[in-house]
């Protein structure tokens, strides 16, 4: 896995945990691990290694807030049908330090060519029921153990599990806008990841005035959600996971890129390749296919 995943360019050096799982539902195991993220720091991303014919194919969790602390998390029998499935986290807030920041659980399976993003799928809508029931408790049990608790998280998870299920796409937007116009500066940052998700012409005009916030922690989210709708309208989670490029491939002199999970502010060398090419030219254009945030570097940056 260290050469799999490349130790000069990445610094992941040990195996964190590792399980082997019918993914593919065919009797063939798919190997499941994390690595130690080295000067990322942690345990945390996913590797899905699948034996071929003529090797190994190799694959990556998404980049979006799907760090796997643990495998168990990650691999579930979420449908209730005796077969097991990919859950990634989803991140729709930004990290603010020790302020939590909200995500959803987004279930990818075996297509016949890739893990695809099949959450919609009706067999798993209870799983997503489930997982309102149980945030909901939380909340209840903060409350009754701590009068001032604020279930902002908790709310925002709820929030948008049930617009994914088929509620009003303004769902949460009333307490959306209440974060907005508070006076703590990461209930504002928090509550433009938010909005963004709604992405209703309502939440997208107040997170135009986010944009423009006294904060510049504020100002940063906001104006990255906005530049990301500007893209690909409102954020989605991955619909396939990314293969590992070979080290052929990558011995190119313009590498395509993308940030490590959650820090888009990384610099170049902390960054992942995710492919590479022979010049500039034929790096940009694969651009608009490469997803949130890619970009092309020389190679010798690494």
């Amino acid at each position: 896995m260290v050469k799999v995943n490349g130790d000069d360019r990445g610094g992941d050096s040990d195996v964190c945990e590792f399980r082997f799982a019918d993914l593919r539902h065919s009797g063939n195991l798919t190997l499941i691990v994390t690595l130690n993220g080295g000067a990322r720091g942690g345990c945390g991303t996913a590797y899905i290694v699948d034996r071929k014919l003529s090797g190994f194919e190799a694959r990556q969790s998404p980049s979006s807030g799907s760090d796997a602390d643990e495998l168990d998390d990650v691999i579930q029998n979420v449908a209730g049908d005796g077969q097991l499935y990919l859950v990634f986290d989803d991140q729709l807030t930004d990290y603010q330090g020790a302020f939590c920041s909200s995500s959803w659980p987004v279930i990818y399976d075996w297509d016949g060519s890739n893990y695809t993003n099949l959450s919609g799928q009706p067999k798993f809508r209870p799983f997503y029921e489930r997982q309102i029931k149980s945030l909901q408790q939380v909340e209840q049990e903060g409350y009754r153990n701590n009068p001032l608790f604020d279930p902002i998280c908790e709310r925002a998870d709820i929030q948008k599990i049930q617009r994914f299920l088929g509620a009003p796409p303004d769902t949460g937007i009333a307490d959306a806008i209440k974060w907005a116009d508070s006076r703590e500066f990461y209930k504002r940052a928090f509550a433009a990841g938010v909005l963004a998700d709604i992405g209703t012409p309502e939440a997208i005009g107040y997170l135009h005035t986010l944009a423009n916030d006294s904060d510049p922690r504020v100002v940063v989210s906001a104006q990255e959600d906005l530049q990301l709708i500007a893209r690909n309208g409102r954020p989605t989670p991955a619909l396939t996971l990314d293969y590992i490029e070979d080290e052929q491939r990558l011995q190119m002199p313009w590498w395509l890129v993308r940030p490590p999970p959650g820090n888009i502010h990384a610099p170049d060398q902390k960054w992942w390749a995710r492919d590479g090419y022979p010049s500039k030219a034929l790096c940009d254009a694969e651009l608009d296919n490469a997803g949130d945030y890619a970009k092309c570097i020389p190679a010798p940056a690494f």
